[in-house]
């Protein structure tokens, strides 16, 4: 699958000279926009092509008027997770996307949403095989 959205190098979108690529497997901890742009990439890899789309035009510039909504939207749905169609998964989605604006937000979300997703993997193959 072509990747959509690529940070420019003036942007952080990769690690200067002489400094080496994290990619969150190595027990090493990735930082601020790197980590955020990891964690895209990841979801990017695994939702279908036309999700995959839909996140690298969102994260493009021109995408910023629809991000930081929609982002505001999923954090306070997130909090209407006892009814049906919301849920708690609106609190990561939408904290990413503010995150992508914010760079505050960008390490801990990141770095966050790696974590989960290792340990989520964990979390499978035990119950995957599991006598």
């Amino acid at each position: 699958m072509a990747r959509v959205y690529e940070a420019p190098a003036a942007q952080g979108g990769h690690p200067p000279d002489g400094a080496s690529s994290r990619d969150g497997e190595s027990g090493a901890s990735p930082r601020g926009e790197e980590a955020l742009n990891q964690a895209f990439e990841r979801i990017e890899d695994q939702v279908p092509d036309r999700v995959s789309r839909l996140i690298g035009w969102l994260r493009k510039p021109e995408g910023r008027w629809v991000r930081m909504p929609l982002g505001v939207v999923l954090i306070i749905g997130s909090v209407l997770s006892i009814l049906p169609v919301f849920g708690l998964w609106m609190l990561p989605v939408g904290l990413m996307l503010l995150a992508v604006d914010i760079p505050f937000l960008q390490g801990p979300v990141g770095r966050s949403i790696l974590w989960l997703e290792r340990h989520w993997k964990r979390l499978r193959e035990r119950w995957l095989n599991r006598s």
